[in-house]
């Protein structure tokens, strides 16, 4: 099913003239190139490939999370730590029920945290880190799911994003995939661990680009950790 998704995406990446979806981006694509029997394996793009990798602003939910929170819950119910999370960051959560009521929980859960001033990302990490729960942005809502529903249906919950990596000169592609993989939740990269990331390079005479299939997490902070690569070049 993996190999499937990541055929997929690389024919969608690669068609002349179209435009590949990525989250909450339109990236307009031009060109052909063939896609490899082995999709983890990096593709070659010709001259007329170009990818528009530029930064877009960031959507009211991605903002939100970098939003300080304040929860402060004592044994409170599933579904009204939520309510009060939408409610305080004037963002639509939602609870995937299916996949909770999988794991053996329900609705009506008591749940114990406070936020502590974190940011609200960070948040909601540590305040379900027991359950082994996760919230990841699909369709403009954010969905409390569980870590077993993303690796058992990788393609209902990750988006795939391209990252334009040309700047970074002095790094070595494969390196840098690695450092990546062994940094940001190590156990989700299907490569390493047989989790459902996704991650590979396509090149061009003048583009290097990471193919990147993940949750919305994992794609926050991979553009984290390429930032401070760049503020490191940047420096010297």
């Amino acid at each position: 099913m993996r190999v499937a998704h990541q055929q997929k995406v690389a024919f969608l990446l690669l068609a002349g003239g179209c435009f590949l979806f990525c989250g909450s981006r339109f990236l307009p694509v031009s060109g052909t190139a063939s896609v490899p029997a082995d999709p983890h394996q990096p593709t070659t793009v010709r001259p007329s490939q170009k990818v528009n990798a530029k930064p877009v602003a960031e959507d009211p939910i991605n903002r939100a999370l970098n939003n300080m929170a304040t929860f402060d819950f004592v044994d409170t119910p599933l579904k009204d730590v939520v309510a009060q999370i939408s409610s305080d960051h004037a963002i639509p959560v939602k609870l995937d029920i299916v996949a909770i009521e999988d794991a053996g929980f329900d609705k009506d859960l008591p749940i114990t945290g406070r936020g502590n001033g974190q940011q609200l990302r960070s948040a909601i990490k540590l305040l379900f880190m027991d359950y082994d729960f996760t919230a990841t942005i699909k369709h403009n809502t954010l969905l409390l799911t569980t870590r077993e529903a993303i690796n058992n249906n990788p393609e209902k919950y990750m988006t795939t994003e391209l990252y334009d990596i040309t700047d970074l000169q002095g790094y070595d592609t494969d390196d840098l995939i690695m450092n990546i993989q062994e940094m940001i939740d190590p156990q989700s990269w299907l490569d390493t661990n047989g989790g459902p990331g996704a991650i590979h390079e396509l090149y061009s005479e003048k583009k290097i680009v990471l193919v990147v299939s993940h949750t919305s997490n994992h794609h926050h902070d991979i553009v984290e950790f390429l930032d401070k690569l760049r503020a490191i070049e940047n420096s010297n």
